[in-house]
């Protein structure tokens, strides 16, 4: 190799190494905007979960909402990423849910997947899914892309066709770690836990 193929590797090697920070500087770039969206995230959420316990114990009657379980006609919303190369995010995600539904049949639940890897798992192991297309799970992702799966799954509880409804993902510890969460979204059930507040409440806004 001559003194001039020399010269023309190292500066190849050069502008690789100038490319690769730049993208390792976006990374963290958006590390930082998620970590921080999630914080904000997170404390509006737990203030909306306060607010809807202190309205819960205030209700007069029973709503279908906060009806117990009375059958075993399940429906399950996983939440995955569009993309992989992420190592056990989604394997520890999948492997939960195939536990949870191994002893039930496939009449007996359905499932509704955010994200192109869960639906890409739900089809290899043939799982019922209500959603025939994929739901992307992008950075700008907002309620209003997802509001319509809500409302048909607000009628299939309320008309009882479901009567109960459980959602897997993986919950943000940091950067490094995540934990896999089964959450019960329907039907409402807290605690006995007493919250105090004074909320005013206006039926018609």
């Amino acid at each position: 190799m001559s003194l001039k193929d020399i010269k023309l590797r190292m500066g190849a090697i050069n502008k690789t190494a100038t490319i690769t920070q730049a993208m390792h500087n976006i990374a963290l770039s958006k590390i930082r905007k998620s970590t921080d969206l999630s914080n904000h995230t997170k404390s509006f959420s737990d203030k909306l979960l306060h607010v809807l316990k202190y309205a819960n114990q205030n209700i007069n009657g029973v709503s279908r909402y906060c009806e117990p379980v009375k059958n075993n006609n399940k429906l399950y919303i996983i939440v995955t990423a569009d993309r992989g190369l992420c190592g056990s995010y989604h394997n520890q995600l999948f492997k939960l849910f195939l536990n949870e539904v191994k002893s039930l049949k496939k009449s007996e639940f359905k499932v509704l997947v955010i994200g192109k890897k869960g639906y890409y798992f739900a089809k290899k192991n043939q799982i019922p899914l209500i959603n025939d297309e994929i739901i992307y799970h992008r950075d700008d992702l907002v309620t209003m892309k997802i509001r319509e799966y809500g409302d048909i799954i607000k009628t299939a509880f309320k008309e009882g066709y479901v009567d109960e409804v459980v959602m897997y993902h993986n919950h943000f510890i940091n950067t490094a770690s995540q934990e896999v969460k089964e959450v019960s979204i329907l039907p409402i059930v807290f605690d006995s836990e007493k919250v105090k507040n004074d909320y005013i409440y206006d039926a018609d806004p």
